[in-house]
């Protein structure tokens, strides 16, 4: 039996003004894995890289091995030929028996907090690829060399609790750390289902709508319970 117990849900393209359906998210909780995608807007192809990406993602998952930073790099040369002259960012949460394995390209935001005494706490937040006018510096899918951020969570032996918020920059860019916290605070101590991180993300999603985004906005929320592992 598996160590680690992963479930995830996803509001996706919820938009404030006219929606672009750029966004694209994955999920895949057998092979703990969840991705999100933000194709760039005002590119030809930034919705079909983004859902591309996810799906491709998710597939490799599915041989359990954990990605390599040159990994995207091959994948981003790969999208690059089929659809030139777009591109799209990426949020990916990797989870094995030891550890969690974040990474971001361009400009989406993600966080994961720890629970700790019937409270949450922040342990990181990702540092986004932009520059002096927040534009995002690389691209998946664009004629740029790919260096992913990149943070690991090491998980010790004794039963941890997780979660993980996946945000394009619509949604990321209006919401604050409090503002994640408090919907872990409303699911409290029990394990959520489903339906529980649907509401969170969409709760999440229609707050950043409510403070002027006009973006497509989405919101993946993870959650990750490490078991004790067996000595």
């Amino acid at each position: 039996m598996s160590r680690i117990q992963f479930r995830c849900a996803a509001a996706v393209n919820l938009c404030g003004g006219q929606a672009l359906n750029f966004d694209a998210a994955a999920f895949h909780e057998h092979s703990p894995l969840a991705v999100l995608s933000d194709g760039a807007n005002g590119t030809p192809h930034g919705g079909a890289i983004a859902s591309a990406l996810c799906e491709r993602l998710i597939q490799q998952a599915c041989s359990d091995t954990m990605l390599r930073p040159s990994d995207f790099q091959a994948l981003s040369n790969e999208l690059e030929l089929e659809w030139p002259d777009s591109g799209a960012t990426l949020l990916l949460l990797q989870a094995n028996e030891t550890a969690l394995e974040l990474y971001g390209v361009g400009d989406s935001y993600a966080e994961v907090f720890q629970s700790r005494a019937k409270d949450w706490e922040s342990a990181h937040r990702l540092a986004r690829q932009v520059d002096e006018e927040d534009h995002p510096t690389q691209l998946i899918g664009a004629d740029v060399p790919i260096s992913p951020e990149h943070h690991r969570i090491s998980v010790g032996p004794a039963a941890s609790r997780w979660a993980a918020f996946l945000m394009s920059d619509g949604a990321g860019g209006f919401l604050s750390t409090a503002d994640l916290r408090e919907q872990l605070l409303a699911i409290g101590d029990e394990t959520p289902s489903e339906h529980d991180l649907l509401f969170c993300a969409e709760t999440l999603a229609q707050t950043a709508i409510s403070r002027g985004s006009e973006d497509d906005t989405s919101v993946l929320i993870a959650w990750i319970d490490f078991k004790a592992a067996k000595q």
